[in-house]
């Protein structure tokens, strides 16, 4: 998340589609999860996410109200975007994220499901804008890279 911070703040990330699912979870969140599953012996395979998974809009936009950003994100054309970073990616591009398989990954949806995790009995301790809220906290509202 740091990197989409980042790229928000800096006015690099641009959406190809504001519908992309991309399953999350916020890391002290899955902490919690393994610490409970544990301590309540559930093991397995477990998809760990927030359910439902939010979209690319979602998480941005939450993003930047939990960290105050007033930035606005374009929306630009998949073919477009593949093309300037294939072209800019391979001279430095890759240092801000304008890469071809960067782009790609943004484009793809993460869908998974996460109805296991949903119905074990785990009580989850944040919701996606108090994840970011504590996430900001703890960079000292500072998280560029």
């Amino acid at each position: 998340m740091a990197r989409l911070y980042s790229g928000i703040k800096k006015h690099y990330f641009f959406y190809t589609r504001k519908d992309t699912i991309k399953a999350c979870i916020y890391v002290k969140e899955l902490v919690h999860f393994f610490m409970w599953s544990l301590e309540n012996g559930k093991s397995g395979v477990w998809n760990c996410m927030f359910e439902p998974a939010y979209n690319i809009e979602q998480i941005c936009e939450t993003m930047k109200k939990a960290t105050g950003m007033n930035s606005w994100i374009p929306s630009v054309n998949d073919k477009f975007l593949m093309g300037v970073a294939a072209i800019v990616g391979p001279i430095g591009g890759k240092a801000v994220g304008i890469h071809p398989a960067r782009v790609k990954k943004i484009m793809v949806s993460t869908n998974i499901n996460g109805d296991k995790l949903k119905n074990s009995g785990y009580q989850f301790h944040w919701i996606l804008e108090e994840s970011f809220n504590d996430w900001f906290e703890d960079c000292n509202r500072v998280c560029l890279k």
